[in-house]
């Protein structure tokens, strides 16, 4: 099933370019971020919705179009019916929270190395959001694994 989300402008980039870099389509990559979010979500645990982070507003906003499985649209749905939330918002916090783990976890299975560049100007990008972060935390109940424990998508 083709399907598409809303994402950030600086968020899309992002994923354009890890995209060419790994030779990965820009669909793959999304579903990635989504999955290892959903991994690391709880939602048995979670009370309360999540609509208090509307209020985002990037500086413009991309189509991104991309292709879940059966598995994954049955997994997508469950969480976003259960949390109150759009899988675009979901894609947004996992990268807020996952994105630097995912490019590790394709520099590991493609041997392309990251660069300083990779994680610089994301790591600027994500300061803005530094006060939602402990609350986006717990409000999922997400696990942050280390990186010893994290699992190869």
């Amino acid at each position: 099933m083709n399907t598409s989300a809303y994402a950030d402008i600086k968020f899309y980039k992002k994923v354009t370019k890890a995209a060419g870099k790994y030779h990965l389509s820009i669909s793959r990559i999304f579903r990635d971020l989504l999955d290892l979010t959903c991994r690391r979500i709880s939602p048995a645990l979670i009370k309360g919705m999540l609509t208090e982070y509307q209020r985002h507003k990037p500086e413009s906003w991309e189509r991104l179009h991309f292709c879940p499985n059966e598995e994954q649209i049955e997994v997508y749905s469950n969480i976003r019916q259960k949390l109150k939330i759009s899988v675009s918002k979901l894609a947004f916090f996992g990268f807020l929270l996952f994105w630097e783990e995912l490019l590790e976890i394709y520099e590991t299975k493609t041997g392309i190395p990251l660069n300083e560049n990779d994680i610089s100007n994301y790591e600027e990008f994500k300061s803005t959001f530094t006060t939602f972060l402990p609350y986006i935390i717990k409000r999922l109940n997400i696990n942050i694994k280390t990186t010893e424990q994290r699992e190869p998508t």
